[in-house]
């Protein structure tokens, strides 16, 4: 199995995120060449890395900002980090109905201190602060 045969199948069962660890095992390669894989794949535009051994698989119509919105990972994300997080009370309205219009960004809230602003091509992704 080629990398990107490896990133169609979990497309096609839904899922849009796996790790470096991950696809190793899957592919059965060590992770110098799962991440050579992984980075060829990158350039194409095909995934994205929110964060360090993070990827995510980017659709056909998301290419164009080069990654999947905040709100469509950011709780993967949190969970391979196990880190708590919050999600900002207007982002929140519009998950439920109660906000008509959209101004573009997610916000949330972690014990990083990340708000989610952008990192990933503008898709409102969280990233570690420098320390």
């Amino acid at each position: 199995m080629t990398a990107a045969q490896y990133i169609d199948q979990l497309a096609s069962l839904g899922r849009y995120h796996f790790t470096t660890t991950e696809a190793g095992e899957a592919l059965g390669i060590s992770q110098v060449a799962t991440r050579a894989a992984l980075r060829r794949l990158m350039r194409k535009g095909e995934i994205a890395v929110p964060f360090r051994g993070f990827y995510v698989i980017v659709p056909p119509e998301y290419r164009r900002i080069g990654c999947l919105p905040g709100e469509q990972l950011i709780d993967q994300l949190m969970r391979h980090l196990d880190e708590p997080y919050y999600v900002g009370l207007l982002s929140a309205a519009e998950y439920h109905g109660g906000r008509r219009r959209r101004f573009g960004d997610s916000q949330g809230l972690s014990s990083l201190r990340s708000w989610l602003h952008g990192a990933c091509s503008g898709a409102g992704v969280p990233t570690r602060p420098a320390r």
